[in-house]
């Protein structure tokens, strides 16, 4: 379904969520819901049972999985994975960093770190 570096191509990954979570809910198995939707194995696990990033400091930021959850911030420092999702959509649509960064509530830098190549 998407081309190219994972993300940045193909149908905006939000909609490929919602639709995974749908076919979940609707008693899909993981294997069929995961074809229907064109991801691999490692995004099914990723997004249904979220994942721990380990970070400096010792850390570790725990995002939760994406179908059984709202959206969640991690914190007010860090983008969440939602978040990181929904600016690489509004940027494959054309969505300028600045017109991003305001309707976010985000800096014009933390937008521009997350910008997939066109």
């Amino acid at each position: 379904m998407e081309t190219g570096r994972h993300g940045c191509a193909g149908t905006p990954l939000t909609d490929v969520r919602r639709a995974f979570a749908m076919l979940i809910a609707q008693g899909v198995s993981n294997s069929e819901a995961c074809q229907a939707v064109g991801i691999n194995r490692r995004t099914r696990t990723r997004w249904r049972y979220g994942r721990d990033i380990p970070v400096s400091g010792g850390r570790t930021l725990h995002y939760p999985p994406v179908i059984n959850s709202v959206s969640v911030s991690v914190s007010a420092r860090y983008l969440s994975e939602d978040e990181r999702v929904t600016i690489g959509d509004l940027r494959r649509t054309g969505a300028t960093v600045r017109a991003i960064a305001l309707e976010r509530g985000r800096s014009l830098s933390t937008i521009s770190r997350e910008d997939c190549p066109q």
